[in-house]
């Protein structure tokens, strides 16, 4: 299928909640549109100098989720039963933390690579989402 990554970037960019996709040494690979708004906001929850990785600049949190991606990372790991992880990311701005899960990507079944090994979602507490009936 030759736009599948298109087709999957469009898809994700319709979701109310951000999606970023790293690699397993935390390199961004893809990021949605709702993530990219709160990013670009850089109320904590950044992109790097070289625009990459992910930063964040509570240093506890940023090392917690340090933690949480290298366990997602070893999710095939027997040692590992909860390779899933959810945190609060505290605001710079006082307004209510991020909420932000972390879970592992399986392996690829069409081309039998990880190289997206986790997935982060993440929204923001205040943004009204408008659905409709």
């Amino acid at each position: 299928m030759p736009h599948r990554d298109t087709l999957g970037q469009c898809v994700l960019d319709h979701f109310a909640i951000g999606v970023i996709l790293v690699d397993k040494g935390a390199k961004v690979l893809l990021m949605n549109g709702a993530a990219r708004d709160i990013v670009e906001r850089d109320d904590d929850l950044a992109l790097d100098r070289r625009g990459s990785c992910l930063r964040l600049q509570s240093p506890a949190a940023a090392r917690k989720l340090k933690k949480f991606i290298s366990a997602a990372v070893e999710k095939g790991n027997p040692g590992n039963p909860h390779p899933e992880a959810a945190m609060a990311v505290p605001r710079p701005s006082l307004k209510p933390p991020y909420p932000l899960y972390v879970s592992p990507l399986p392996e690829c079944s069409v081309c039998g690579t990880r190289k997206a090994s986790v997935a982060i979602f993440v929204s923001d507490p205040g943004r009204r989402y408008g659905l409709s009936a």
